[in-house]
């Protein structure tokens, strides 16, 4: 099947690739990677570059905080910019029909559609204009900001802009997003590729609001120190 195919593939291709790119890179008196997550995956292929490789973060415009979200008997959590299947939108399909009883609200960002059916809990929001995100979300009163992606990201633009703007994260365990998480708090890691306890920490999370808060303090503080 595909699986197979894409095993042979690699097996045949993936050597020859990081024969040519460590030609290339070895050339390079310096390596910038956005984050120490990138910097890994570099370091694992081309040990021998490890002393050449810096890590400096992507800058973001300043923002300010938004005002406190009013609790409610809904709560509403952002998907921002484009997805599909290689984002994780077939796992988020299932957190979403998990999560149907708990009277959550998603709003999308980004993109026209989203989805295998329609789902009257998802609020589709269309492409926006980057100055107009605070307000966007400050209108849909959002609480949390979900980025499920399934694969390591180099930095995450959007975990950036979460921060910004004092929203906390429900990010991947993975890469850059997993990394960040952890080392500067703001938010909590989840599993992708686990669906029910995705749920499961979404639900932990709307039920402490003093939680919630004490993350949204710890956003904005993220977000204030970032370049």
């Amino acid at each position: 099947g595909c699986e197979e195919r894409a095993r042979r593939l690699a097996g045949l291709f993936v050597p020859e690739w990081r024969d040519v790119h460590r030609f290339l890179l070895r050339r390079a008196s310096l390596l910038i990677t956005p984050s120490g997550a990138a910097r890994e995956v570099l370091v694992h292929s081309f040990p021998e570059l490890a002393s050449s490789i810096r890590v400096v973060p992507h800058g973001v415009p300043a923002r300010e905080p938004l005002p406190g979200r009013p609790d409610g008997p809904h709560r509403q959590i952002a998907v921002l910019g484009y997805g599909g299947r290689h984002k994780g939108d077939g796992l988020l399909e299932q957190v979403i029909d998990t999560l149907v009883p708990d009277e959550v609200i998603w709003h999308f960002f980004g993109r026209e559609r989203f989805g295998t059916r329609p789902r009257r809990q998802v609020v589709l929001h269309g492409t926006y204009r980057r100055d107009d995100l605070p307000r966007l979300l400050a209108e849909a009163g959002i609480n949390l900001v979900l980025l499920l992606s399934p694969w390591a990201e180099t930095y995450s633009y959007t975990l950036s802009e979460a921060w910004r703007l004092g929203l906390p994260v429900a990010g991947s365990n993975l890469g850059a997003i997993g990394e960040r998480i952890r080392t500067h708090g703001g938010g909590v890691t989840v599993d992708p590729w686990d669906p029910p306890a995705v749920a499961d920490t979404l639900r932990s999370l709307f039920a402490d609001p003093a939680r919630l808060a004490r993350l949204a303090r710890e956003a904005a503080a993220a977000g204030r120190a970032l370049p």
